[in-house]
């Protein structure tokens, strides 16, 4: 009799509301319940015909007598689905699964999931994937999906950084995980987590990333890690710029107030924080944007530019009060590193390490600003900085740097000086293309100049002693030749002839150069748009993305793109292919229906995002 009671107690704690039906357990009662919705939210997209649950809707379509010859619907993922807002996800923080959920109401952010659209959107846009074709017009029926263009133009983030939030699997991405106690609020602005990359991997990370090498905090670090006295002097050289700056025009930086807030300022920039931001970007900036040579860097000499640079930018990855008050000094640093650059370029300062320490700086200040999806900031970035930083690297005589014949060559301090010009040269470069390619923007940097090489294996880049150095330097020169220049590739490519058959021509190659001479033919392309050249160039560019699919699938099968490389433009460079080709057919045959063939600069990712939406859907 006992037994039975606690069965029956059992039963009633899975009971339906609506019909007292009692179940076992409470997945068998929710189940149930949805039988009582009135709406019948899945359709048969063959027959309309409506089902409460997938599952059924799913087996349905295995015998549905309007089927034909398509296929029937596919299982559903396996696992628990994510219930959490981006913003929550993007933080790990735990979301009560509201819309708008309290996180987001209290801090009076746009509540967004995004994988919830992602879920609804048909038909997925996506490209036809040539089957090893070199001519391109054989199709196979593999289709790669252009999702990641897609998402990362959706002009109704707020925050680029989602793209990338968004891209994290189910699994990684469940919210129900403890909220950091550490963390403070962010301001919608600059949100940013420190286990994702974010904008910044997509930016740079892609052609600075050896798929051999991880990442790890090693504990290289002491230079930083261990505040001295001598490291004051830095923060006085700094506030003391920062002020004049200031003192320039107030007007300009009036989130500051009306006057310079020293003790702000003096909370902000200390020995000890110096340190602490110094260390977070060369823990998660740096493996992503590796132009500075960290076994040689040493905070206590660095030049003020660099060293303000890299205290805003390892700002944004601290989650702590204190990092958060460093947020206001952002655009006065900008200003103040880009007035020194101006004074070297007045100056013609000719290539020394104070004129590239303010050249990287600047780049990251380009890179950090950059992260805030506002067109104000957007536009002078785009408008001013940009072209001066690419007019003082012509002035300076950075552009075309390249190392000696032979690595083995060069002394070790010679090397780095080098490889550190050469990859903060490509960089730009990179960002200069970005610009074309998302907001139609003329290009500044020309082709015909990069004949610089590009950046060489991480690994000797980053040897730490120069013994090892030397070491590595001629293993290198045995086993590969170097790398094929940005300038030679793209004239290869556009020639008649083309040396396919050389397995040599491929072997120093790796899948970020051909990041880099995609977005090269990309600026090749708007500008045969924009002179109104496509018709009389268009075999001639056809054929030289056709040659870069062949190159791609060669090298990509050598090296392997897997999970391990970085989310970014790099394993999505497929895309940037599909993109350049279908750009450069309408302007071919003079279709503009969409805003963005029409090659007006803009601030604004939407006009690329509508015309991905346009066409991306459809088959070449």
């Amino acid at each position: 009799m006992g037994g039975s009671k606690e069965v029956g107690l059992a039963s009633r704690k899975h009971q339906c509301l609506t019909c007292n039906k009692a179940f076992s357990s409470n997945s068998h009662l929710r189940r149930h319940e949805v039988s009582h919705s009135r709406n019948q939210i899945n359709q048969c997209k063959f027959c309309n015909r409506g089902f409460l649950r997938f599952d059924a809707l799913r087996r349905h379509s295995r015998t549905c007598s309007q089927r034909g010859n398509n296929n029937p619907l596919p299982a559903s993922k396996p696992g628990r689905k994510p219930r959490a807002c981006d913003l929550c996800r993007l933080k790990k923080a735990q979301c009560d699964g509201g819309d708008p959920c309290e996180r987001c109401s209290s801090g009076q952010f746009r509540c967004h999931r995004s994988y919830a659209d992602a879920n609804t959107r048909e038909p997925q846009p996506g490209i036809e994937n040539p089957s090893g074709s070199i001519n391109g017009r054989e199709t196979a029926s593999q289709h790669i999906p252009v999702s990641f263009l897609l998402n990362y133009t959706d002009p109704t983030l707020e925050l680029l950084v989602e793209v990338f939030s968004n891209q994290v699997s189910d699994d990684e991405a469940i919210a129900e995980q403890p909220q950091s106690s550490s963390f403070a609020e962010v301001p919608s602005e600059y949100i940013f987590d420190n286990d994702t990359p974010g904008l910044f991997s997509s930016l740079f990370s892609d052609f600075f990333m050896d798929q051999n090498i991880e990442f790890e905090d090693t504990g290289e670090m002491t230079t930083l890690a261990t505040p001295v006295p001598a490291l004051q002097s830095q923060v006085d050289d700094i506030i003391a710029h920062l002020v004049v700056q200031f003192r320039s025009d107030p007007d300009d930086y009036s989130v500051l107030g009306s006057e310079f807030p020293v003790a702000l300022a003096r909370a902000v920039f200390t020995a000890e924080k110096l340190a602490d931001y110094g260390e977070a970007y060369f823990k998660y900036f740096h493996p992503h944007f590796s132009f500075i040579h960290r076994p040689t860097f040493d905070i206590q000499s660095v030049s003020s530019p660099l060293l303000l640079a890299i205290t805003l930018n390892g700002s944004i990855n601290i989650a702590k009060d204190g990092a958060l008050s460093a947020r206001p000094f952002f655009s006065l640093g900008e200003a103040y590193i880009f007035s020194e650059l101006g004074t070297l370029s007045a100056d013609k300062e000719h290539r020394s390490e104070y004129s590239l320490q303010v050249i990287q700086a600047a780049l990251v200040t380009l890179a950090l600003q950059t992260s805030s999806n506002d067109e104000v900031v957007r536009r002078r970035i785009r408008v001013n900085r940009l072209p001066e930083l690419v007019a003082s690297m012509r002035s300076l005589g950075f552009i075309g740097s390249e190392h000696s014949k032979s690595h083995a060559l060069e002394t070790w301090d010679q090397f780095i000086i080098k490889e550190m010009s050469i990859r903060t040269v490509t960089a730009v470069f990179f960002f200069d293309c970005m610009n074309t390619v998302l907001f139609n923007s003329p290009a500044l940097m020309t082709i015909n100049e990069m004949t610089g090489d590009l950046p060489c294996p991480n690994n000797l880049f980053a040897a730490p002693t120069s013994n090892e150095f030397t070491h590595l330097a001629n293993e290198l020169n045995r086993s590969n030749p170097s790398v094929l220049k940005l300038k030679s590739w793209i004239t290869m490519a556009l020639q008649d002839s083309w040396p396919v058959s050389e397995d040599s021509l491929f072997d120093s190659i790796e899948p970020q150069h051909l990041m880099i001479y995609i977005f090269a033919l990309h600026s090749i392309i708007y500008n045969a748009r924009s002179g109104l050249l496509v018709p009389t160039l268009y075999e001639v560019l056809t054929r030289a993305l056709r040659r870069w699919r062949e190159a791609w699938d060669i090298v990509t099968k050598r090296h392997g793109i897997d999970q391990s490389f970085p989310r970014g433009f790099m394993v999505n460079s497929p895309e940037l292919w599909w993109l350049a080709q279908k750009v450069l057919d309408l302007a071919k045959c003079g279709d503009s229906q969409s805003r963005y063939m029409q090659g007006i600069a803009t601030d604004s990712l939407e006009d690329l995002h509508r015309f991905i939406q346009l066409y991306g859907t459809r088959k070449a």
